[in-house]
């Protein structure tokens, strides 16, 4: 299920001296303060993926493409659409991670992997609408793009999926798949000869959209408004998520874990956008990470033994600061003339880092205990 980051601040035990409260928003503060020594504006990533497993995977993925001058053909896109699909609900409802590893890579694995222990992946209901969008690609690295409508917990869902393929000895793999609630209509692709969709030019303006967005985003978390000359138009996650974010200003203190949080949006690499052309223009999918540096002044940040605080993924201990770290996949509806609408930007989960560790406390004086 992609929940949104608010939602998800864990329960956190602060040091032995502190209780431990529950979760809830962070309460926005007129004196927000800047980042103290020692906290960073941003922590790499460290990231326990899971190893491939050996799950012998449905032929479409590895099929040679039947049409001369394409990797690939629409009717063979249809055919991985549908394996990877099949595979998907199988891998959620299992909560089989390597068997994800399999036919997921990039920022779909980073998303659907879930090693912060604090959720798991729904899986969607069956297909019942679908518009694929093929160019024609004459060698490897390539890839397509499909909007399907679906449900999630039965309710209307529309599932976007960029589904790439190295070389011709690696099978066709999910590389990105955001969505939303709702029942929307779906993009069209502008077919021209053989059934192919027409290709769009990536160019820099659609490079520029995720950390554009990323910007949007850290203006409106800092200042409490969108940056001035935004090229994106208002909607849910832009101009209403923003002012959610506007609500808890760097250097505010969380009600739900007593901790301090500072802020920091990201815009994903060169070889995480995507961009296809609609029959009225073209759409850009890409990755936004957003990091939650969470500390406590004159105190650390506890993880108790049974890594129920913070997850899995950080050892017992105190640490000086907390990383949390959310994967956004925005999408990016571009038509000429008119502002860019995003129509994506569910977080999910990623990874949290306990950074720093404090020195263990020595053992009480056997006189004492």
């Amino acid at each position: 299920m992609k929940i949104s980051r608010r939602s998800l601040l864990a329960l956190v035990a602060l040091t032995v001296a502190l209780p431990i409260v529950g979760c809830g928003q962070a309460v926005a503060s007129s004196n927000a303060e800047s980042r103290p020594t020692g906290i960073p504006q941003w922590v790499p990533l460290h990231i326990d993926h899971p190893t491939p497993g050996t799950v012998p995977l449905p032929a479409a993925l590895t099929a040679v493409s039947n049409v001369r001058g394409a990797v690939i053909s629409p009717n063979q896109a249809s055919a991985v659409l549908l394996a990877v699909w099949n595979l998907r609900v199988q891998a959620f409802l299992t909560d089989n991670r390597s068997l994800m590893a399999e036919f997921e890579t990039g920022p779909a694995l980073e998303s659907d992997e879930v090693t912060c222990g604090c959720n798991t992946r729904d899986p969607r209901g069956p297909i019942y609408g679908e518009s694929v969008f093929v160019p024609r690609q004459r060698t490897f690295p390539a890839a397509f793009f499909a909007e399907v409508k679906t449900t999630l917990s039965n309710a209307p869902y529309v599932q976007f999926l960029v589904i790439a393929r190295q070389s011709k000895s690696t099978p066709w793999e999910v590389v990105s798949d955001p969505g939303y609630s709702g029942e929307g209509s779906l993009d069209q692709p502008k077919i021209g000869r053989g059934g192919f969709a027409d290709a769009a030019v990536r160019d820099t303006d659609s490079r520029k959209l995720p950390s554009q967005l990323a910007s949007y985003w850290q203006t409106w978390t800092e200042e409490d408004h969108a940056p001035l000359h935004s090229p994106f138009a208002a909607g849910t996650w832009t101009t209403q998520v923003g002012a959610s974010y506007g609500e808890d200003p760097p250097g505010s203190l969380s009600s739900s874990n007593g901790l301090t949080g500072y802020y920091a949006f990201e815009g994903g690499g060169a070889n995480e956008e995507w961009t296809f052309g609609t029959a009225t223009g073209a759409i850009t999918c890409g990755v936004v990470r957003w990091q939650t540096v969470w500390t406590y002044p004159g105190g650390g940040v506890y993880q108790d033994p049974a890594q129920d605080n913070w997850g899995p993924s950080v050892a017992p201990g105190t640490y000086q600061y907390e990383a949390e770290t959310q994967i956004m996949q925005p999408c990016f509806v571009q038509r000429s003339g008119v502002p860019t609408v995003v129509v994506s930007g569910q977080g999910d989960p990623d990874t949290e880092q306990g950074m720093n560790p404090h020195p263990a406390a020595p053992p009480l004086p056997s006189t004492l205990t």
